[in-house]
């Protein structure tokens, strides 16, 4: 018995060891990553792995950007955050119930709208019911 649980803590340690050899530091991103998450430096180590290369990834991508498209990004944003964290509980329940076809049509819908047209739309998208898939 006494080998097993030897051989179980030999093994949580080298997985462990190996986790961390594959871990993300912060002086492996791109300068341009490092400029994006400059916010994130103080606690980066501390961050769970799968957090870190999500905001890598998403750096990498906004560091692509346009100017023009980091504009457009940044006023969506802006508008969610405005929303109450119902709405925002809402509106994901109801985008995940949609089919890829409705998404796509809605967001073409969405692309050229206003803040206040975008709110209108989102109170009438929020009163129906989700079609059942």
């Amino acid at each position: 018995m006494q080998a097993s649980k030897l051989l179980a803590l030999l093994i949580a340690l080298s997985l462990s060891c190996y986790a961390s050899a594959q871990a993300l530091r912060w002086n492996q991103l791109s300068p341009a990553q490092q400029e994006v998450l400059q916010q994130h430096r103080k606690g980066w180590d501390q961050m769970p792995e799968n957090r870190r290369q999500r905001l890598a990834t998403n750096a990498e991508r906004w560091s692509k950007l346009t100017p023009e498209q980091q504009q457009k990004a940044r006023n969506k944003h802006r508008w969610i955050q405005g929303l109450s964290q119902d709405e925002r509980q809402a509106l994901r329940r109801r985008w995940q119930s949609m089919s890829p076809e409705q998404r796509q049509r809605m967001q073409r819908r969405l692309a050229n709208m206003t803040a206040e047209q975008r709110r209108e739309t989102l109170a009438r998208f929020l009163s129906r019911q989700p079609a059942n898939k």
